[in-house]
């Protein structure tokens, strides 16, 4: 019986350990070896559907991000975290490099996934501690984790033998968010399809309490985008032949 119980313990510390390796690769390293400052992003702020509902929180987490010190100085809340909210194809990813562009900040951009690599339980909270700790030795900067639902789900929903990883995983992301010292000038940004799947307390004030909802854009802000794009690489007679109508049907951000 003990010689079962040691070997099950065993088989969970190894668990997965060829889809969780990742070859070797630091996620962390590799992720901070590819942060990019965006000097033009792939669609600007205005041309977002809904944009007028978010721009206050927008221009607060722009102006927080350019100086962190003033913006605290006026007495604001700083923005910690940010939870960006949509079906696929609404543009999520190019919000937050949109921001990043107005604030003129680099992005630290990593899958959720990618923090759980490592072969042993914790090492996903370490990952994030990592994490966390190096983009402040960087800051002003945007932390940026897609499909953050893939991994910030609610505690105690999951059935799996990776819940004790998810509960670390949560618990020290909570524990980040709180310590953000008022100066930081570190955002975290992630993407998710469906606010109910995260986590109620990362959603809690102080924390990822920024939450800005994307819809799939209409008719016409499809048409404008397209043809604020194509200006840039097309000449301007060819442009006015294009049917725009048939070309926005099959487009995603």
């Amino acid at each position: 019986m003990f010689i079962l119980k040691y070997a099950y313990y065993f088989q969970k510390r190894w668990r997965s350990v060829k889809s969780r390796r990742r070859d070797g690769v630091d996620p962390i390293k590799t992720a901070f070896e590819h942060m990019k400052r965006v000097k033009k992003p792939p669609i600007p702020l205005k041309s977002f559907s809904s944009i007028e509902s978010m721009e206050e929180e927008i221009s607060e987490v722009v102006t927080f991000l350019r100086n962190p010190r003033a913006f605290q100085e006026m007495g604001a809340r700083a923005p910690r975290g940010v939870l960006i909210v949509g079906e696929r194809g609404t543009g999520k990813t190019s919000l937050a490099l949109a921001i990043a562009a107005e604030a003129k900040v680099p992005v630290v951009k990593i899958k959720a996934r990618q923090l759980e690599a490592g072969m042993w339980v914790g090492q996903s909270a370490s990952n994030v501690r990592e994490l966390f700790q190096t983009a402040r030795d960087l800051a002003p900067v945007i932390l940026f984790i897609e499909d953050f639902d893939l991994f910030a789900g609610v505690r105690g929903k999951f059935i799996h033998t990776e819940n004790q990883d998810h509960e670390a995983f949560i618990n020290q992301l909570l524990v980040e968010l709180d310590g953000f010292e008022k100066q930081d000038g570190v955002v975290l940004m992630a993407t998710t399809r469906n606010l109910k799947q995260i986590d109620e307390a990362l959603k809690r004030p102080g924390r990822m309490d920024r939450i800005f909802h994307l819809q799939r854009p209409t008719q016409a802000e499809r048409e404008n985008i397209l043809y604020s794009a194509a200006k840039e690489t097309m000449d301007d007679q060819l442009i006015d032949y294009v049917d725009w109508k048939k070309v926005y049907n099959k487009f995603f951000f």
